[in-house]
């Protein structure tokens, strides 16, 4: 059993293989909860804009509905930007992990081609598990998008229409 000292100092030792296989899932579990983390950030701050516009929609002038439009279009923006650059990062851990450890491919082969791949599990549950790749995009680059289209919408309502004439998102009074 070599040593801490003694995998330092030889890299081509089998323990130090195991480290570097290991360093890299962690990477790569890190760069997942980074991906997670942000979007749950950026999700939280985009509902939070929603809410005050919609709030402010009778109360707040035509000028700070148009800021707060602009500001859910550029975080939007930000957010696709942001998470293209975390997707490459998670890609090249991925890799990275792919060829320091061996049985991560087999894991990946088993998950794809077994029971999560949806052929036993819809066997035994009766669901369909949809491909996991087409997922991850929409995560990360889908809800941006809708999100952005949304800002987008309500920036063209109160630049044409503005709160005066619209009175779609007003509650009708209580009795």
């Amino acid at each position: 059993m070599a040593t801490a000292a003694e995998k330092k100092s030889n890299p081509a030792s089998p323990g130090a293989a195991d480290d570097n296989g290991r360093l890299a899932w962690e990477l790569a579990l890190h760069e997942e909860r980074m991906m997670n983390q942000r979007s749950n950030l950026f999700l939280v701050s985009e509902s939070m804009m929603l809410a005050a516009y919609i709030s402010g929609w009778d109360r707040l002038p035509q000028d700070a509905l148009f800021a707060v439009a602009v500001l859910g279009i550029l975080i939007s923006v930000i957010w696709a930007l942001i998470n293209g650059r975390q997707h490459r990062d998670m890609r090249v851990a991925v890799i990275a992990t792919h060829h320091l450890m061996p049985e991560f491919t087999g894991i990946q082969t088993a998950l794809k081609s077994g029971i999560y791949a949806g052929k036993s599990f819809e066997k035994y549950t009766g669901l369909r598990v949809l491909n996991r790749d087409w997922s991850l995009y929409i995560f990360l680059y889908g809800l941006p998008v809708i999100l952005g289209a949304l800002w987008g919408y309500l920036f063209f309502l109160v630049f044409t229409r503005g709160p005066d004439t619209a009175d779609f998102l007003s509650y009708p009074p209580l009795m």
